[in-house]
């Protein structure tokens, strides 16, 4: 209880842990999606997994609002559970439009990430075959770059250019 000084308002906060967690029978759906977050409610089942996933559908927001709650629940969840998640995913019973469409999203997302990171081992290894030697600076330059335009132009500077310095001239 938190005493405020005023007469009959007094705060009880409500708490959610393990051993006070209210029931999610007829809960809300972001009850259980908070649970399931939280890992108070056991992913690592059928049922747990189960439950979160009707509650994601219960919530009845738009495709991207799902898709962050189904981003929240994976990204917490624990190995085990991620995989009885994505596995009950591929079922009919659960994939629909906006399963697709996520998993869509992420394998367009992981083939942009992989040109990236393969346009930035090029370039560094264009660099050193070379032998240009690169500062740290340089080569963390290089590493984080997720503009394929740039890498492009780095690496066709690396192909010719007389010093590392040159390949970053801009």
């Amino acid at each position: 209880m938190i005493c405020t000084g005023h007469p009959e308002f007094d705060l009880w906060p409500v708490v959610i842990d393990p051993l006070h967690t209210p029931s999610l029978e007829g809960a809300s759906p972001y009850l259980v999606i908070f649970t399931a977050c939280v890992r108070i409610l056991d992913m690592e089942t059928e049922g747990g997994a189960r439950q979160v996933l009707a509650a994601v559908r219960a919530t009845h927001v738009s495709d991207a609002d799902r898709l962050r709650l189904t981003t929240l629940i994976l990204k917490s969840a624990s190995d085990a559970a991620r995989q009885i998640l994505r596995d009950m995913m591929t079922m009919t019973e659960w994939k629909d439009d906006f399963i697709e469409s996520y998993v869509s999203v992420g394998l367009e997302q992981g083939r942009e990430q992989g040109r990236e990171e393969a346009k930035a081992e090029y370039v560094l290894m264009a660099l050193d075959k070379r032998g240009l030697d690169l500062t740290a600076a340089q080569r963390e330059q290089v590493s984080v770059c997720t503009d394929l335009a740039q890498l492009d132009r780095w690496f066709e500077r690396a192909l010719t250019a007389a010093t590392a310095a040159d390949v970053f001239s801009d």
